[in-house]
């Protein structure tokens, strides 16, 4: 029985990924040209990269498209996506971030609503 447990949580951990939600958190915290080193940190080529840049909207929208699209070609589990995040984000010189992707999405801390509490 534990032997069964333990397929179903390796199986749940390799196809559960970060959300749309998630991303959007994270993407609202970068500023302007940030998604793009951010996305080049990720593995997008330049002309994703070109591709992204000439749409008609804001950098943070830029930031959640860059995401999106390393999580579509991810083959990791979410703590491994959540790490390569991470990193990514530190590269760009955004610690503050990469410290709330580990602390909001890695260690399990829901979101706080109403007030911050």
């Amino acid at each position: 029985m534990l032997f069964v447990a333990q397929i179903i949580c390796l199986f749940l951990e390799l196809h559960h990924t970060l959300s749309d939600r998630e991303l959007r958190r994270v993407a609202f915290k970068l500023d302007k040209e940030e998604w793009s080193q951010l996305g080049t940190f990720l593995g997008l080529v330049e002309s994703e990269l070109v591709s992204i840049g000439s749409l008609n909207m804001g950098a943070q929208e830029k930031a959640f498209r860059v995401a999106c699209m390393w999580r579509s070609r991810c083959k990791m589990g979410r703590s491994q996506m959540v790490s390569q995040l991470a990193v990514a984000l530190e590269e760009i010189h955004r610690k503050d971030t990469a410290q709330f992707v580990i602390e909001q999405f890695l260690e399990g801390k829901g979101r706080k609503k109403f007030f911050g509490w």
